[in-house]
């Protein structure tokens, strides 16, 4: 299966140790960006297709070994914010994506990080962006609320060269949009989470690699 044979992968720049062996340098992994997006009027019609695999990923990893398995998002809130997700042992971490503007991030972001401590699991933001001529500006506003009121782990759809100006969701440094999100990026540091990311490593054998 392509789970099984991408977690055995070897790196050749650290040891030659499989991926599952690596959780001092993988935090996480993604079960599949966006899976099941845009079916069904962005409702997932198979809500319990992430959990089937995490089980899967869990299994393999195995129980002692920290690097979290995530949902790797919906493309918006009704296939991110998910309640078979919340309800499912083998997912550590939930991610969200949207482009429905900075109002849903205050609207639902609350719910979700609820949904989050009620099952503790983690949650954090992997995409969001924006697009025209007030491109910044709508960044942010999306990172007032992030930042300001839901407090949790954010990255933005994306910084890539060239840059497209308001013409699509990618940008790059020079662009006013970069400016916002590296300024954001930097407040965020001194900003308390509402939820401890910090973790032990170990490997899968259960050996002591940091605290």
């Amino acid at each position: 299966m392509r789970i099984t044979h991408i977690l055995n992968h070897r790196n050749s720049k650290l040891g030659n140790r499989r991926w599952i062996h690596l959780a001092s340098h993988i935090f996480s992994f993604n079960i599949q960006n966006e899976g099941q997006g845009h079916l069904n009027n962005n409702i997932a019609p198979v809500p319990n297709w992430w959990c089937d695999k995490a089980t899967l990923m869990r299994k393999l990893l195995g129980s002692r070994n920290t690097i979290l398995v995530s949902t790797g998002g919906g493309n918006e809130w009704t296939n991110s914010d998910v309640p078979e997700n919340w309800a499912c042992p083998a997912i550590d971490l939930v991610g969200l994506h949207s482009y429905s503007g900075a109002g849903s991030f205050a609207q639902y972001g609350p719910v979700a990080i609820q949904n989050a401590m009620a099952s503790n699991k983690k949650v954090m933001i992997e995409e969001f962006g924006a697009t025209g001529a007030k491109k910044a500006q709508d960044i942010q506003a999306h990172l007032d609320v992030i930042n300001g009121q839901l407090r949790i782990p954010w990255a933005i759809w994306q910084i890539n060269k060239p840059g497209t100006g308001a013409n699509d969701f990618e940008f790059f440094p020079g662009e006013p949009a970069y400016d916002v999100v590296k300024a954001e990026g930097t407040k965020s540091r001194k900003i308390e989470a509402v939820q401890d990311f910090s973790k032990p490593f170990y490997d899968v054998g259960g050996l002591e690699l940091q605290k």
